[in-house]
């Protein structure tokens, strides 16, 4: 059995270890008004959620190693997810985050970056 080990950003890097058998990986944050979820098992990531603590008119950036996309921009209530499917594993140690950009005018500006990192 080995350890795995997830790193969550809100304001500061917080680091949970768990042991045991590599269950399904579903963990996530929240820092300011964004949040990420990432799912998977072991460095296998299935998918990853964005979403906001509050309603935004904006848009959801999620990237990563090999991932960077953009939702589009549009109204986000509280709790409604942008998913991308990754399907494939990661490197170890990757850092996977999520932010919300709220448009202000002609710029957008970061309600809040939260991130993850997967590790054995």
């Amino acid at each position: 059995m080995s350890a795995m080990r997830v790193g969550i950003v809100a304001l500061a890097v917080v680091t949970v270890a768990a042991t045991g058998a590599p269950a399904a990986l579903a963990v996530g944050g929240c820092s300011r008004s964004a949040c990420v979820n990432v799912v998977g098992e072991g460095l296998h990531v299935s998918h990853v959620d964005a979403s906001t603590t509050k309603d935004v008119y904006g848009h959801l950036h999620i990237w990563g190693p090999g991932l960077d996309r953009n939702s589009e921009t549009a109204h986000w209530p509280q709790g409604r997810v942008f998913r991308v499917d990754l399907g494939r594993d990661v490197p170890n140690g990757a850092w996977i985050c999520a932010e919300v950009w709220q448009q202000a005018y002609q710029e957008y500006l970061s309600q809040g970056k939260a991130c993850e990192q997967i590790a054995f």
